[in-house]
């Protein structure tokens, strides 16, 4: 599994437009709101229910290490037949493979925008829905993303987006 460690040492050995070149894709962050720079657009925290009303716990407040956090790339596999879609979803035929109860086999994908660099996620309609900064999408509605943006799988398992050179700007910070 990668983690942000792993490229923490790429970036410090390139410049932002080389670590973009080798790097052009998207990437997914687990843990990211818990690293000690990250760039989270609200410190606000939201209590999430599990099925029944049990509370989730609340996340550690202790900082996380970058190698804690790992890193899922938003790329395309040269199997996947659907054009401009990269494909997220608990079975291994997605080109992003999330093994968690509460996604469903195929849970949302990503689109580029056109100029390139941004990207757009889209819940087909899934099981249990697929949320940005706490919103959950409606189905089959594209939501542009920025970086910095909470995006949760049933509302339980979240990543936070980043562009190719947000991921970057991201490592640059880390100490």
């Amino acid at each position: 599994m990668e983690t942000v460690q792993t490229y923490w040492a790429l970036s410090r050995s390139s410049s932002r437009a080389e670590f973009i070149q080798r790097h052009p894709h998207p990437f997914l962050v687990k843990d990211a709101r818990l690293l000690p720079t990250d760039l989270k657009k609200s410190s606000a925290f939201e209590t999430l229910s599990a099925g029944g009303g049990l509370p989730l716990p609340a996340p550690s407040a202790a900082p996380a290490s970058p190698s804690q956090c790992a890193v899922w790339k938003i790329l395309k596999k040269e199997t996947n037949r659907f054009d401009g879609m990269v494909n997220v979803g608990r079975t291994s035929t997605n080109d992003v493979v999330l093994d968690f109860q509460v996604v469903s086999k195929f849970h949302a994908f990503f689109t580029p925008t056109v100029p390139p660099g941004g990207c757009q996620i889209t819940d087909p309609g899934s099981t249990n829905g697929t949320f940005v900064q706490g919103r959950k999408l409606e189905p089959k509605v594209k939501r542009a993303l920025e970086d910095g943006d909470e995006i949760s799988f049933g509302n339980q398992v979240s990543f936070t987006y980043y562009s190719a050179g947000g991921f970057y700007d991201l490592l640059g910070r880390l100490e």
